[in-house]
């Protein structure tokens, strides 16, 4: 791999590393939060209605006669809705600016400078590439609804055990706060679905790059093949070269799974031909 491709590849895998951190640490807080509100959330309704029953036992069938379970489930709802827009508004901006950041590194070593509209950038961002027909956004909802499920699914396991007001505070933290919780797995699922398009709006930045620099051709890189990157070796199973206007992210372009760190690198004529020749032919141009 030549000087100018390393390069390349060790800035963009730095600024990915900075926006993910920051989003991490964003999401981390918001989280948190949302847990210690909804388990207090929890604890009063079971108090409640545990009080309010004279034999001081609760079944789940009771959950369904007082209006405060209904009132819960509202606050749960209102509270993951919450949750939804503050990562919303935690990630787009990052993927925007991973996005922008990426062109104009490319452009840089290229030797030439397009301005790119902000919608551009957005709506590159926002498209859907998955196969699921989704895109980040509507996964985050998608993922905070089957969240709500599992709360839903907690109280029930709690009132089944027969847990007293006692041991309730303990019980509470052991199946919301501990780290298998669901809302513990729920923030893992959020760091994967960011570091995974983080991949996809860095190489669609760059097959757009290289669409408007008229490069034909690209291939796709191995993260082991460079420093700093972790990842299976995607470039064995997808090895060749393939034409920018057929690219097809998934089938072959990365992310190839969930997670993956791979990227691609530019060919022209079917050829492979060193970033630093590119580079200058463009500056002499």
């Amino acid at each position: 791999m030549s000087y100018w491709t390393t390069r390349w590849l060790e800035e963009v895998n730095r600024l990915q590393e900075i926006q993910a951190e920051e989003m991490d640490k964003a999401m981390a807080k918001a989280y948190e939060a949302s847990a210690r509100r909804i388990v207090a959330q929890i604890k009063d309704l079971y108090q409640e209605i545990l009080a309010a029953k004279k034999d001081g036992t609760l079944l789940v069938s009771d959950l369904y006669k007082y209006k405060r379970y209904y009132d819960l489930l509202n606050e749960l709802n209102a509270e993951l809705t919450k949750l939804g827009h503050q990562q919303i508004k935690i990630i787009e901006p990052h993927l925007i600016q991973m996005y922008l950041d990426n062109a104009g590194i490319l452009q840089e070593h290229f030797g030439f400078s397009v301005e790119i509209p902000l919608d551009t950038a957005v709506k590159a961002v926002n498209a859907v590439w998955c196969v699921d027909g989704l895109n980040w956004s509507q996964r985050v909802w998608r993922n905070l609804a089957d969240l709500q499920v599992e709360f839903q699914q907690g109280l029930f396991d709690i009132v089944a055990t027969g847990s007293g007001t006692k041991d309730l505070t303990k019980t509470l933290a052991e199946k919301y706060l501990a780290e298998d919780a669901p809302i513990k797995t729920a923030y893992y699922k959020a760091q994967r679905l960011i570091r995974t398009e983080l991949a996809h709006v860095q190489v669609q930045s760059t097959l757009d790059e290289f669409t408007r620099d008229n490069i034909e051709y690209y291939e796709v890189v191995d993260s082991d093949d460079y420093p700093g990157r972790e990842c299976r070796s995607c470039a064995e199973d997808h090895p060749g070269i393939y034409k920018v206007a057929e690219a097809e992210p998934g089938v072959n372009v990365p992310p190839f799974h969930p997670n993956c760190r791979c990227t691609i690198i530019p060919y022209v004529n079917s050829i492979p031909l060193p970033w630093e020749d590119l580079f200058y032919t463009k500056k002499r141009a």
